[in-house]
C-alpha cells in the first residue's frame, strides 16, 4: 500500500498503472490519498499493515514510530535531514558546482536525497561559489511541463514559506544571498514560483 502526500499523489497512481499493466493482480498494491492526520494512524495501526515505511518529517517519523512500537510492527523511517556535500580543493570545480546546483534544485530541492548543503574548502571557494551560482541561473525556469523547465514552482503555501524562514534565519545568521528573488510570482497549480536563492 502506498500513502502518499495529497499534495503529490499522481506518480504514485502513475506507479500503480504501470504496475497493473506489468501484471501485478488487482489488490496486490493499492493507493491511498487523503490528509495524513486524518488516515495516517488509521492505517499504521491497522492489523492487516505488518511493516511500515515512512519518508518525510523528524516530527511525524517519531509519532509513526510510536505507534509501531505499540503495536509491535516493523518500520523503516526515512528522516528529514539536510544532506552535506563535501567539495575539497583538489575537486574539479566546475563538475562540483554542476553537481551542487543539479543536487539543490532538482524537484525544486523538494526531495529528500538534495543536497542541501554544500561544505567548499577555502581556497576554492570564491571560484565554487561563482560557477555555482552561473550554473543556477541557467537552469530553465517555469511551468514544469515545458520540457525545458528545471525549476518549476514549489509545492504548495505553506512549504514556499518554509523555505523562505530557513532563507531569511540563514540571513540574519550571517549568509549572503548570491542570486535569486522573493518568490512572490505564486506556487503549484496557482502560480508559477520560479525565484532561486543560493546561499554563500
Amino acid at each position: 500500500m502506498l500513502l502518499l502526500s495529497e499534495e503529490a499523489p499522481l506518480t504514485a497512481h502513475w506507479l500503480a498503472d504501470v504496475l497493473r499493466e506489468a501484471g501485478v493482480p488487482d489488490g496486490a498494491v493499492n493507493v491511498v490519498t487523503g490528509p495524513g492526520e486524518r488516515i495516517g494512524d488509521a492505517l499504521t495501526t491497522h492489523p492487516l499493515v505488518k511493516a511500515v515505511m515512512f519518508t518525510g518529517s523528524s516530527r511525524v517519523g517519531k509519532h509513526i514510530g510510536a505507534l509501531c512500537g505499540a503495536h509491535m510492527k516493523r518500520v523503516v523511517l526515512e528522516l528529514g535531514g539536510k544532506n552535506p556535500m563535501i567539495v575539497c580543493a583538489d575537486a574539479d570545480i566546475d563538475n562540483a558546482a554542476q553537481s551542487a546546483a543539479v543536487g539543490n534544485f532538482f524537484f525544486q530541492g523538494q526531495v529528500c536525497m538534495a543536497a542541501s548543503r554544500v561544505y567548499v574548502e577555502r581556497p576554492v571557494f570564491d571560484e565554487f561559489t561563482a560557477k555555482f551560482k552561473a550554473h543556477a541561473e541557467a537552469f530553465g525556469m517555469g511551468e514544469l511541463r515545458d520540457p525545458a523547465t528545471w525549476i518549476g514552482p514549489i509545492i504548495s503555501a505553506r512549504q514556499r514559506a518554509c523555505v523562505r524562514h530557513h532563507i531569511e534565519d540563514a540571513v540574519a545568521n550571517g549568509a549572503s544571498v548570491v542570486t535569486g528573488g522573493t518568490g512572490d510570482s505564486g506556487f503549484g497549480r496557482e502560480g508559477t514560483d520560479i525565484d532561486i536563492d543560493t546561499l554563500t
